[in-house]
């Protein structure tokens, strides 16, 4: 037990992730609520200097986007995102997704569709009905933001300062991700909101970097 301990410590925490990860998300339809809770436990031990995150890449572009691992199961990557900018309101269909601040102020407005299991469009004008679910700041030294298929599973990402934050998830999309707008009737103390899709976001563009962080093996 004191060896196994011992391995622990001397193992990275993005090894961790890596090795949990890829024990609870394959061929699972569900997650359970303890591999959740076990997955974002060591998602929050995940720091900056891990993962050597770059400010300077927000030097020439507004959002950037760095892949650590790319599998069949899940994604891990790093998002930046400059101040002033965001990742403009889309879901996340069938998945499951936890998010960590690496530096900066972070606001997330979350939104979970109502009376439906997962994210199914009304056939007037692509609407989808959805109750707010959140709308706040985090930090690093905030615990991981999670969402699931029925949970927070449309949201948008806004950067109060210029930030960095891990993202886990699983599984990957099959397709691009569909985007949404706030229908013109939206009063801001409305708890059920009516979102538009409106497909792809042209304004969403994204810079490729190359991650540079502390390696890992995979199992």
């Amino acid at each position: 037990n004191e060896y196994k301990s011992y391995l622990r410590k001397m193992t990275s925490a993005l090894q961790q992730c890596v090795d949990t990860a890829f024990k609870i998300f394959p061929n699972k339809i569900t997650i359970s609520r303890e591999n959740l809770e076990t997955m974002m436990g060591i998602i929050n031990c995940l720091t900056k200097e891990e993962l050597d995150t770059k400010p300077k890449y927000l030097s020439t572009n507004s959002i950037v986007h760095s892949k650590i691992l790319d599998s069949k199961f899940f994604h891990f990557d790093i998002f930046y995102v400059k101040k002033g900018h965001k990742l403009p309101l889309h879901d996340h269909p069938g998945m499951v997704g936890i998010m960590k601040v690496l530096f900066g102020e972070m606001r997330v407005r979350s939104y979970s569709v109502e009376r439906q299991s997962g994210l199914k469009r009304t056939t007037s004008r692509n609407m989808v009905t959805c109750r707010k679910t959140q709308d706040s700041v985090f930090t690093v030294e905030s615990k991981p933001i999670y969402l699931t298929s029925t949970k927070d599973n449309i949201h948008e990402v806004i950067a109060e300062s210029d930030i960095a934050f891990f993202d886990c998830l699983a599984p990957p999309y099959e397709d691009n991700c569909t985007f949404y707008r706030l229908m013109e009737d939206y009063d801001s103390a409305d708890e059920i909101v009516h979102l538009r899709s409106v497909g792809t976001d042209p304004s969403y563009i994204t810079a490729p970097r190359m991650y540079t962080g502390i390696s890992y093996k995979v199992p």
